[in-house]
């Protein structure tokens, strides 16, 4: 027989078994739909991260965008004003106010720096205006006339008395290019060419003109100076200097010297007359008287060609002497101006020494190297003190040549007149001494060597006396 009580554990079980199955269907779904909608919401996480993180970054690199403009602007602006400062040395626009402190701090010290500059280039405009109205100032109130004419060849600064030699006192020269300025003077004109003459064989020998002006004629003589510094050419200056007044005392003293000299032409000539009559009757015995006959008469011709060198300066022709060539020995003429004039240096108590070399035979004027050995001997015998010392020495010189020196113990020269010595009428006053006769001795001794184609010169000090040396070539 069936057991009810057992079929009804069996139909419980099973429905437990169902429910069971049911609750983890139940249970299996529910996580599933979990898990899907986990899934969703990570998506929907990592997409909403994503757009997060790029919508962060493009506003970072707006923001740093935006940043370094503002950074980088008054940075570029502050470098653009500092090259035009390190250019052109202008100075630079102020900076405005700036955003941030540090460029604020920036700003600040860049304004005030060009504010520093800007004081400094007007002090200094100022100071170059100052400077220039104190050139034109000084050039308009010369005594000589001045023209400075730049790099280009323009006027830069030009004052009256050069605008009257140049004939350009009715023009306003400044600016003009000098070598086609708007005048047809002739002092111009020569002054123009001469100057493109030196610009091509440069050498600085004064030009002189002469231009009537405030009533009568006057001389200038133009002088030119280039101008260059550090290899960089600056230009020309050209001083007009007045020498009215020297050509006049010049022309006053040539008048003096040949009326003197035609004055003593006359008597001179007298003395030499009576002198060789003398000569042709004194009887043959009376030789010591003959002797002194002798001396008069070499003396007369020593002062007869004096007399001529006097009348040929007095008519501007002293540099144009006339050389005689012949070949003649120095040492025995310096032996015998020694033993003239030996009396003399006896008489003053002077000390005459003379040392002379075998000295090689020269070619040229015997009767002028003579005048020029007497006039050296002659000065010196004049300055120098009793119980002084002149000395006389020759040797042979460099090859081809010949030097005499005449060395005295006297006060010598003062540095002031050293380099005019043997410019003509040069003569210095001397306590104690009596100056030559006219200052034209040096004169006519350089030009009588310069004319044998040799030099002269002096050494000398104050107190230690002075060396004239003359070097002379033996020619052919």
């Amino acid at each position: 027989a069936s057991n009810p009580s057992g079929t009804r554990h069996e139909i419980g079980f099973a429905h437990l078994l169902d429910s069971t199955d049911s609750l983890i269907r139940l249970n299996e779904l529910a996580m599933w739909r979990n898990d899907l909608r986990s899934r969703d919401m990570s998506r929907a996480v990592a997409f909403t991260l994503v757009i997060s993180f790029l919508l962060a970054m493009i506003s970072g690199l707006g923001l740093s965008w935006s940043v370094s403009k503002k950074l980088a602007q008054p940075l570029s602006e502050l470098a653009t004003h500092l090259a035009e400062v390190g250019e052109d040395f202008e100075v630079p626009p102020r900076l405005g106010p700036q955003n941030l402190t540090e460029l604020q701090s920036v700003a600040v010290s860049f304004n005030q720096m060009a504010d520093r500059l800007r004081y400094y280039q007007q002090l200094n405009i100022d100071r170059i205006l100052f400077e220039k109205k104190k050139v034109e100032s000084i050039v308009r109130h010369l005594e000589h006339g001045l023209v400075l004419v730049d790099s280009e060849g323009r006027i830069a600064h030009i004052n009256e008395i050069a605008e009257i030699v140049l004939g350009l006192d009715e023009v306003n020269a400044t600016g003009l290019p000098f070598d086609s300025l708007p005048t047809s003077s002739g002092s111009y004109l020569r002054i123009r060419d001469e100057l493109r003459r030196r610009r091509r064989e440069d050498f600085a020998r004064p030009i002189e003109v002469d231009v009537h002006l405030r009533g009568r004629d006057h001389s200038f003589l133009v002088n030119y100076a280039p101008l260059s510094e550090a290899g960089d050419w600056l230009g020309t200056l050209l001083t007009f200097q007045d020498v009215t007044v020297i050509r006049d005392q010049e022309r006053a003293r040539l008048d003096l010297v040949a009326t003197l000299s035609h004055e003593l032409r006359t008597p001179l000539t007298s003395l030499g007359l009576a002198a060789q009559i003398l000569e042709r009757k004194m009887p043959m015995s009376l030789t010591d008287e003959r002797k002194l006959l002798a001396i008069v008469l070499t003396e007369f011709s020593s002062v007869s060609d004096l007399i001529d060198q006097l009348m040929n300066a007095s008519r501007h022709r002293l540099a144009t002497i006339d050389i005689r060539r012949a070949k003649f020995a120095v040492a025995p003429i310096l032996e015998d101006f020694a033993k003239r004039l030996a009396i003399q240096a006896g008489q003053k108590k002077v000390n005459l020494k003379v040392h002379l070399s075998p000295l090689p035979e020269i070619y040229g004027d015997q009767v002028k190297i003579s005048w020029v050995i007497s006039n050296l001997i002659s000065n010196a015998l004049r300055y120098t003190p009793e119980g002084g010392e002149v000395e006389i020495t020759a040797c042979p010189a460099d090859p081809g040549a010949i030097r005499f020196e005449v060395k005295d113990s006297g006060p010598g020269i003062p540095a002031e007149i050293r380099n005019s010595i043997f410019e003509p009428f040069a003569q210095y006053p001397i306590p104690g001494h009596s100056p030559g006769w006219a200052g034209l001795g040096l004169a006519i001794a350089k030009e009588i060597v310069n004319a044998h184609g040799g030099r002269i010169f002096v050494h000398s000090e104050v107190g230690h006396g002075s060396r004239f040396t003359v070097e002379l070539l033996i020619g052919q």
